[in-house]
């Protein structure tokens, strides 16, 4: 009789990278779901922590746990993304799952986590957040989508430069980054910008010589934009869709262009919109107070 074997890794093998997306596909297609979990630890603070956690039915997998633990324990919630083939479900497949994640969490001095679901799942799922004693914040976040091609600028044509970031940057770079994310941990955010650079897949954006904005970029079946900033006092002059606009020409390839907002950034959310973007998925973020989700249960 076939069992279902559990292992947990820092970072994924070439293998194990292919059947997390081959899943995580199948998953979309059944639950009209279109967030990918990040499957890389580029960020995580522990690069030794195990950050994937797979369930395996013989060769297949059939469940994967992710975590995105970019900041401290002592400061940062984890974001964790579980997704189980629909055949599988209904196995305790994600408890087993969640249950080994947790214990790592724990050992590594995190204490608050929450889970990614979106709203075509609980739509299809109206019991899941009662049974699971999840709750969802008050803000949720927005994943747009544009096409591969950008939409033709309309506005102003102010010698506004875009080019990859140098190491050069980020003194000068760090104190805009930190303000515009509300970070207080300098380090985090320079592990950020030092990665950029080491994948130069780091843009930022300059006006009269002097730094105004970033953003990054994760190449693959989509152009994924992160991390993305006008600095404030350069706010409300229609530099930062200009600044969209700029980055998605310099980075424009076949491929459509994604992104994730949250939902009471009106004015972010304007701004892409005027760059072609419209509403792919709306994401909830969950936590539990109590019962087998939460943090503080064995």
């Amino acid at each position: 009789m076939t069992t279902i074997r559990f292992l947990a890794e820092p970072c994924l093998t070439q293998a194990h990278e292919a059947a997390a997306k081959k899943l995580i596909s199948r998953v979309h297609q059944n639950d009209g779901s279109r967030r990918d979990p990040y499957l890389n630890n580029d960020f995580n603070t522990f690069k030794e922590m195990p950050a994937f956690f797979l369930a395996f039915y013989g060769p297949r997998l059939v469940g994967l746990l992710t975590l995105y633990a970019d900041e401290s324990p002592q400061d940062g919630e984890v974001d964790v993304t579980i997704n189980v083939l629909p055949e599988f479900r209904r196995r305790k497949i994600a408890q087993h799952l969640w249950r080994d994640a947790k214990r790592t969490l724990k050992r590594y001095g995190y204490e608050h986590a929450e889970f990614l679901s979106e709203h075509a799942f609980l739509k299809q799922n109206p019991n899941f957040l009662t049974k699971t004693k999840l709750q969802p914040d008050e803000i949720s976040e927005f994943q747009l989508v544009a096409p591969s091609t950008p939409k033709k600028s309309q506005i102003s044509t102010d010698p506004l430069q875009v080019r990859l970031i140098t190491e050069q940057d980020i003194p000068n770079l760090l104190p805009a980054y930190m303000t515009a994310f509300d970070e207080g941990d300098e380090s985090e955010s320079a592990r950020y910008l030092k990665t950029a650079v080491r994948k130069q897949n780091g843009y930022v954006a300059l006006l009269d010589g002097e730094t105004i904005g970033y953003s990054a970029v994760d190449f693959g079946d989509y152009n994924y934009l992160f991390s993305l900033f006008i600095a404030e006092k350069y706010r409300g002059q229609g530099l930062g869709t200009r600044f969209v606009h700029d980055l998605m020409v310099k980075t424009a390839n076949q491929y459509p262009f994604k992104l994730g907002v949250d939902s009471d950034n009106i004015a972010a959310i304007k701004i892409y919109q005027h760059n072609g973007f419209e509403t792919e998925t709306q994401l909830f973020y969950l936590t539990a107070q109590e019962g087998p989700w939460a943090m503080t249960s064995e």
